[in-house]
């Protein structure tokens, strides 16, 4: 894991411990790791998301593509 990142065990023990004792956690201090990391995956997620939306089932050819196949088929035919 990037150094500017936490990860779950380092979060869940640091708000355990700013659970317990509140006056002398350094939760506050590791907030930007934590923001850090969201963004981090985030943004896997968005990228992810983009990908598999461009590339799933729901993807349909051109349809300008298709009807210019047929009628370039239909000027080739000569009978």
């Amino acid at each position: 894991m990037p150094a500017d990142q936490i990860s779950v065990t380092d979060f869940v023990a640091e708000t355990n411990e700013d659970y317990k004792a509140p006056t002398t956690s350094s939760f506050t201090t590791r907030m930007s790791h934590c923001r850090n990391t969201v963004g981090a995956l985030e943004e896997v997620g968005a990228i992810t998301h983009i990908h598999s939306a461009s590339a799933g089932p729901s993807y349909k050819p051109n349809p300008v593509r298709k009807i210019q196949k047929i009628y370039s088929n239909e000027s080739l035919d000569t009978s």
